[in-house]
């Protein structure tokens, strides 16, 4: 199982990420729900590369192996010992993609394929605002 995520991951990681935003919400419309969920879609991989290699990180310690002299399962293990560790740098990761997700919605936002018109968003702004920069600063 883990070397088949791997696998997809890769793949996925192996696209070029706006590229595949502009297909999927040239299939799917522009709506907001399909913006968020195609950006989450697509930001996927990063999160599950870094949690995997933190709980392997995780499962070579000594304490684990203590814990596993001790009796305790693989569930228990992983509920008491590893979960705790990996939450915090993970959630960390999220924090600093969604600041990655809101230059994504920007740029396709920019590029025309955003959320319809009653939508203010940075990447509109900013296209809209493009004819009158040399005019109008």
């Amino acid at each position: 199982m883990d070397a088949l995520a791997s696998r997809l991951a890769e793949a996925q990681m192996a696209l070029p990420l706006l590229m595949m935003l502009l297909l999927v919400v040239a299939l799917f419309g522009s709506s907001i729900p399909v913006i968020t969920a195609v950006i989450a879609v697509a930001q996927w991989p990063e999160v599950f590369r870094l949690t995997r290699s933190l709980v392997l990180v995780e499962r070579g310690k000594p304490y684990i192996d203590a814990a596993r002299t001790l009796g305790l399962g693989r569930a228990a293990i992983l509920v008491r010992h590893v979960v705790p560790n990996v939450v915090k740098p993970a959630s960390l990761v999220v924090l600093l993609l969604l600041a990655q997700a809101v230059l994504l919605e920007s740029a396709l936002s920019y590029l025309g394929a955003g959320p319809e018109r009653p939508f203010a968003t940075w990447g509109r702004i900013v296209s809209d605002g493009q004819d009158y920069v040399t005019t109008s600063w």
